[in-house]
């Protein structure tokens, strides 16, 4: 069990130094998809997936490569069966895609513009079936979410209302 814990960390910790590199979105992608296949043998990508460490929202919160998202999506059975989950840190994809389009200094009265790049993952994840008003475990969906972050105003209210 400890020898399982030990390997299982260190895949992941490899995996983390990967994705950690700041390489450009095809390269990055290139080189996590070399480091699976080249390892293929000891674990799978499925693998990387913990009850502590997600591979996808560290990669929303870590890279900056929509094809590694993708890819992640498509290859992951986790997310292939469902993207309307909560780690046990309390993190929902479609949440910290959406709260990291925000910019870190948005009043909630300010108008505003979002960051497109985690827009296009947002938009990702809606199209792989994340749900908008999926709850979290204190109740919360997108909306109710961003309020208590004191992150929704007018125009964001405006635009998720649209996109329900």
């Amino acid at each position: 069990m400890i020898i399982q814990q030990t390997i299982e960390n260190d895949n992941i910790i490899e995996a983390k130094k990967i994705l950690s590199t700041g390489k450009e979105d095809i390269q990055l992608l290139n080189d996590f998809k070399l480091f699976v296949e080249n390892n293929k043998n000891l674990f799978s990508i499925d693998d990387l997936n913990t009850k502590d460490f997600d591979l996808l929202i560290y990669a929303i919160n870590e890279t900056r490569s929509f094809e590694l998202i993708k890819y992640l999506i498509k290859s992951c059975k986790k997310y292939i069966t469902c993207l309307n989950y909560e780690t046990k840190q309390g993190e929902v994809p479609l949440f910290v895609a959406f709260v990291n389009a925000i910019p870190k200094k948005l009043k909630s009265e300010d108008s505003f513009f979002l960051i497109q790049y985690y827009i296009k993952i947002f938009n990702e994840l809606r199209i792989n079936g994340a749900d908008i008003n999926f709850c979290n475990r204190k109740g919360e969906n997108l909306l109710i979410h961003l309020y208590n972050k004191e992150l929704l105003n007018n125009d964001i209210f405006k635009i998720l209302y649209n996109k329900k």
